[in-house]
């Protein structure tokens, strides 16, 4: 990621057939909205909750199993949608993220 890229405030990957989003986007310290729909996302890197900034999180349509633990870290995190996934569970402290107004999770496998 270099010094550009580093200021960005809104990333749009939709329907883009991705696969893996590198550890390095949570380098991305200004981003606020990250647009990852209609790809083929099976995990999520580790480091995403290092996205300190992070208000807008959209996986829908991919085929996460999972969220990572530290996902209930983002403490800025608004909106999170997750619809049509495989997504067994959410994190336990999911409803202790006191920031987050919109939850969308249907047609996951709970």
């Amino acid at each position: 990621v270099n010094m550009l890229s580093r200021n960005l405030k809104l990333i749009d990957l939709q329907n883009n057939k991705i696969k893996t989003l590198p550890e390095e986007v949570a380098d991305l310290f200004f981003l606020e909205k990250l647009k990852v729909d209609d790809n083929q996302l099976k995990s999520l890197p580790s480091r995403l909750k290092e996205l300190c900034n992070l208000q807008t999180l959209t996986l829908c349509n991919n085929k996460l199993t999972d969220l990572p633990l530290g996902i209930v870290d983002l403490t800025k995190l608004e909106i999170l949608l997750l619809n049509d996934n495989k997504v067994k569970k959410l994190p336990a402290k999911i409803g202790m993220m006191h920031s987050l107004k919109k939850l969308f999770i249907h047609n996951n496998e709970f």
